[in-house]
């Protein structure tokens, strides 16, 4: 476990001295302060951060993969992912230690975004319930370390970062918005149809938007982290044995 944290150290440092983490955070912020903003102008200004978290949570799609994109992909370009292969650390502890190197930024990410909640709490009348507030960045929370799992699965597996970045994009939207499949076939109950809602980060968010967050889409969650990570450690498996 000691090594997973070392590499995840590494990560970190790298990012804080890197442009990357401050344009992604920046572009977040940013974004999402625009959207914040004209919620609480508008005549039904919202009560809780709730109603924005799926604003949030696309926003992310966007951003984590700004993140993940040089991961393994421009560790392959370079060169220098054949001395980290040769150290005396496994496979999966190299992928864990890269996701959580990206997990730590995102945190940071949404710690900063707390303004807004604290704002509605602040100046909100009446004054926003806590649980909603909870629930909603519990929500970002696994959504933003899934984005990060895909994002390092998609990584190992190209030495172009624009690829990793734009394939990064392509699966998330994907997942995104797979769930309007319902829509599509005029909310058709067929069973394809219940797994493409399933599936949907945009479906897991209209739960939060009213409070919720449902066991299944903490399941989904927690099921997308497992199996991307899955594929990034066999792709390094791959690239060792060569």
């Amino acid at each position: 476990m000691s090594r997973v944290w070392a590499i995840a150290s590494r990560e970190l440092r790298y990012y804080f001295v890197s442009p990357a983490a401050y344009v992604a955070l920046l572009f977040y912020l940013l974004i999402s302060g625009i959207v914040f903003a004209l919620g609480v102008y508008t005549p039904r200004p919202p009560a809780e951060i709730g109603a924005m978290a799926g604003t949030m949570s696309f926003l992310a799609i966007w951003c984590v993969p700004m993140l993940t994109m040089r991961s393994f992909a421009e560790e392959r370009r370079s060169g220098t992912i054949e001395p980290l292969l040769t150290n005396p650390v496994n496979d999966y502890e190299v992928v864990v230690g890269k996701w959580l190197g990206v997990a730590g930024v995102w945190v940071v990410m949404l710690l900063v975004s707390l303004e807004f909640p604290l704002c509605l709490i602040a100046f909100a009348d009446p004054n926003p319930e806590l649980g909603p507030m909870l629930v909603a960045y519990l929500a970002l929370f696994l959504a933003g370390l899934t984005y990060a799992a895909v994002g390092i699965a998609v990584s190992a597996t190209t030495q172009s970062q624009i690829a990793a970045y734009l394939g990064t994009v392509a699966v998330l939207l994907t997942l995104w918005l797979i769930g309007w499949v319902e829509y599509a076939a005029a909310s058709a109950k067929g069973a394809l149809t219940q797994v493409a809602v399933y599936m949907s980060i945009y479906e897991t968010f209209r739960d939060v938007s009213e409070g919720a967050l449902s066991s299944k889409s903490v399941v989904l969650f927690v099921s997308v982290v497992v199996f991307a990570l899955f594929i990034a450690t066999r792709v390094i498996t791959n690239l060792r044995t060569k």
